[in-house]
């Protein structure tokens, strides 16, 4: 687990939604509060707080009498995270080509490195985390703050489960996913906002066929 945190529910988040996506946690793993309190020297109610923010990214469920589990998908949630992933993505990607600032593109660029550097090393959680990092760069370089927080809301469940594909599957095509993402960027610089939507929709749907296909290997 990283470092300590100081006593704040956001940071306590930050962390455990690190941990998610790096595959630290698992899909279905429970999330005790009291263990996770004291490995980070915590209050028992900040990490409450924090497993309530996580639940509202959908990156956590609450049960009763069972406590927060990082969310588990099945094969029909992932069809219908993808039915609104395809409207929603597409959209911001196609406002941020008209908004997004030459210091975001560096950053975007950056991303593709780390992911370059982690395809070398077959290092799956940096990859993930890089790629996350990338999808969030985007979101956050269009105005509308509510399609951002929509985004993050649907995808980022969508993207701890894609770790654990990665994690289980017995190849990980890193090269495709590179250089998609350096298509992304490429036309992200071009500004030109109907192709960067027209070609981020084409990629969601081989994205979509690929979770399925590697769904039935889990």
């Amino acid at each position: 687990m990283p470092q300590t945190p100081r006593n704040n529910r956001l940071e306590v988040a930050r962390v455990l939604e690190r941990a998610i996506l790096t595959g630290q946690y698992r899909s279905g793993d429970r999330l005790p509060e009291m263990h996770i309190a004291r490995e980070l020297g915590v209050s028992q109610a900040s990490v409450r707080e924090a497993l309530q923010e996580l639940e509202g990214l959908g990156l956590v469920l609450k049960y009763p009498n069972r406590g927060s589990v990082v969310t588990q998908l099945s094969g029909d949630d992932l069809v219908h995270i993808y039915q609104i992933r395809k409207e929603l993505e597409p959209l911001a990607v196609s406002l941020a080509a008209s908004h997004i600032r030459v210091e975001s593109l560096r950053e975007l660029q950056d991303c593709l490195a780390a992911m370059r550097d982690a395809s070398d090393r077959a290092d799956f959680a940096s990859f993930s985390e890089a790629d996350v990092r990338f999808h969030r760069l985007i979101w956050g370089s269009q105005p509308n703050r509510f399609l951002e927080k929509s985004l993050q809301t649907v995808c980022l469940p969508l993207f701890a489960f894609d770790l654990i594909r990665r994690h289980s599957a017995p190849q990980v095509d890193f090269t495709r996913t590179i250089r998609q993402h350096q298509l992304i960027l490429n036309v992200l610089r071009s500004r030109n906002a109907e192709l960067a939507a027209r070609m981020m929709r084409r990629m969601i749907e081989q994205w979509l066929r690929q979770d399925l296909a590697d769904y039935e290997m889990l």
